[in-house]
C-alpha cells in the first residue's frame, strides 16, 4: 500500500489541504513518486489559496494516477505517513549510529543518538504554532469576549463561580470528575449535559455503567423539573405532573437534537469513541467511567493502562479541539465525607498529570441527609485559585439542583471531620 498516493489522492478528494498543513506534513515526509506531486500541491495552494484540482495536477505530471476507494478519514492518512516519516527516521538514524559504534566512535555515536531523538520528536510531533505578532487582534476579541460573560469564554457547567474560576470547558481540555462510587459522578455529568445542551452545543454522552435510556431519564427529569425518581417509577402522581411530562417530551424532548448517548458494552476503547465524535460532531465529550475504557496501547498493569487511557483521551480532545469530560474512581482509602486529592485517583496519578482541570465530588452522609452534594476544584491547570463549593443535590427537587448552595472559599474539610449543613 502506498500511503503517501493515498494521501495525496484524498487530499486532492476532498480539497482540504489545510488540515494536512496544520498536521505539519512537509514534503519531507514523502519518500516516493508522490513527493513532486505533493510539492506541486502545496506551490499552488501558496500561489492561489486553495487546493488544485485533479485535472490541475495532471497538466503537470500526465503520468500521476490518484488512488479509489478512499473509505478512511483524511486524518487516518495523515497520521499512516506520519508514522511512516518516523520510522525511516528512527531506521535511518540509527544505521548511521550503529556505524559509528563499529568504527568505536563513540562520541559522534552519542551526538547521532541526541540529535536522532530531536529530530524525531520536533518533525514528528504536531503543534499548534501562534504568531506573537500577528494573533493580537484574536488576543484582544478574546478579552473582550470574557468581560462580557464574566470571565468565561468556554463551555459553561452553569455553576457562575466555578464557571469563573475555569472560564468554561476549553477545546483540547480534559477534564475529570473524581469520587467514590455511588457519591453522584454520573449525576454531576448529566448536569453539566444538561447546561450544554441548553445553551446549544452538541453533546455527546458515553455511557460505560448504564444503558441509555438511564442517562435519558435523568436528563428528562433535570430539564423537566419532575423527580426522577417518579418518573423512573412511572409514579408522578396526580395528572398535572403526568401531563407536564407528556408535554415536555412532546414539546422540548423531542427537539433536543443536539444531545446523543451511546451505550457501551464494555468492550470499546478510545478508538470506538473517535468514531463516534466522528459521526456525530460534537461541541463536547462526556465519558462516564472512562477507567472501564479498554486500553488499546496493550498496558500490563493497571496503572499503565489507566496512564495509557488518560493520554489517549488527552489526544482525543487536542485533536479535535473539543473538550473532553470523564469521571473517575478516588481509591478505597478515601473517605465519603472529605474530597479527594490529587493523589487519592484509583489506579494511577496519570488521571491528576493529564487532566487540565480535576474536580473533586464527595456527600458525607450530613450532606445526603440535607440534599446537598460537596464539589471542590482539585487541579486547574491555569493555576487559578481553587474553589470549594456545596451544591444542592436534592433529586426530588429538579428545579435547584446543582445550584449553588454555599462557597467554602479555600477551606479545607479535616480528615476526620464530618460536613454538617443544616
Amino acid at each position: 500500500m502506498d500511503i503517501e498516493l493515498l494521501l495525496v489522492s484524498k487530499v486532492l478528494q476532498t480539497g482540504n489541504l489545510k488540515e494536512v498543513i496544520d498536521n505539519k506534513i512537509t514534503s519531507d515526509f514523502f519518500y516516493t513518486k508522490s513527493k513532486p506531486v505533493y510539492q506541486y500541491i502545496m506551490k499552488h495552494y501558496q500561489e492561489y489559496k486553495q487546493t488544485p484540482s485533479i485535472d490541475s495536477v495532471k497538466l503537470e505530471y500526465p503520468q500521476f494516477e490518484p488512488a479509489d476507494n478512499l473509505e478512511e478519514p483524511l486524518q487516518y492518512y495523515i497520521d499512516k505517513v506520519r508514522e511512516k516519516h518516523k520510522h525511516n527516521l528512527i531506521s535511518q538514524g540509527l544505521d548511521k549510529i550503529i556505524t559509528n559504534l563499529e568504527n568505536q566512535d563513540l562520541e559522534q555515536a552519542e551526538t547521532d543518538l541526541y540529535t536522532l531523538t530531536s529530530k524525531v520528536s520536533t518533525e514528528t510531533k504536531v503543534t499548534k504554532d501562534m504568531n506573537y505578532a500577528e494573533s493580537a487582534d484574536e488576543r484582544w476579541e478574546l478579552y473582550q469576549h470574557k468581560k462580557e460573560h464574566f470571565g468565561i469564554d468556554g463551555i459553561p457547567i452553569g455553576i457562575l463561580p466555578i464557571d469563573q474560576i475555569t472560564g468554561g470547558a476549553h477545546a483540547g481540555e480534559l477534564i475529570t470528575i473524581l469520587g467514590q462510587s455511588g457519591v453522584g459522578k454520573t449525576w454531576a455529568l448529566i448536569l453539566v449535559a444538561k447546561n450544554a445542551a441548553e445553551n446549544d452545543y452538541r453533546v455527546l454522552f458515553i455511557t460505560k455503567e448504564m444503558e441509555p435510556v438511564q442517562i435519558a431519564l435523568r436528563l428528562d427529569s433535570l430539564m423537566s423539573g419532575l423527580p426522577f425518581d417518579q418518573i423512573k417509577k412511572g409514579l408522578l402522581g396526580d395528572t398535572t405532573n403526568e401531563e407536564n411530562y407528556r408535554r415536555f417530551l412532546e414539546e422540548k424532548a423531542k427537539v433536543r437534537d443536539n444531545v446523543v448517548i451511546i451505550g457501551d458494552d464494555g468492550k470499546g476503547g478510545v478508538t470506538d469513541i473517535q468514531a463516534k465524535i466522528d459521526e456525530h460532531n460534537p461541541d463536547l465529550v462526556l465519558i462516564d467511567g472512562s477507567y472501564l475504557l479498554i486500553d488499546e496501547d496493550g498496558g500490563k498493569a493497571q496503572w499503565e493502562k489507566a496512564r495509557n487511557i488518560t493520554q489517549a483521551l488527552k489526544r482525543l480532545a487536542r485533536r479535535f479541539s473539543i473538550p473532553c469530560y470523564n469521571t473517575t474512581q478516588a481509591g478505597r482509602q478515601v473517605k465519603r465525607s472529605a474530597p479527594p486529592g490529587q493523589e487519592d485517583v484509583g489506579f494511577t496519578y496519570a488521571y491528576s498529570q493529564d487532566s487540565d482541570v480535576l474536580y473533586s465530588v464527595y456527600r458525607s452522609d450530613d450532606l445526603k441527609e440535607s440534599g446537598k452534594m460537596g464539589w471542590k476544584l482539585t487541579k486547574v491547570r491555569d493555576g487559578a485559585d481553587m474553589g470549594h463549593f456545596i451544591l444542592q443535590w436534592d433529586f426530588d427537587d429538579p428545579s435547584t439542583f446543582g445550584q449553588l448552595f454555599q462557597e467554602m472559599g479555600q477551606e479545607e474539610i479535616g480528615e476526620d471531620d464530618e460536613t454538617i449543613i443544616y
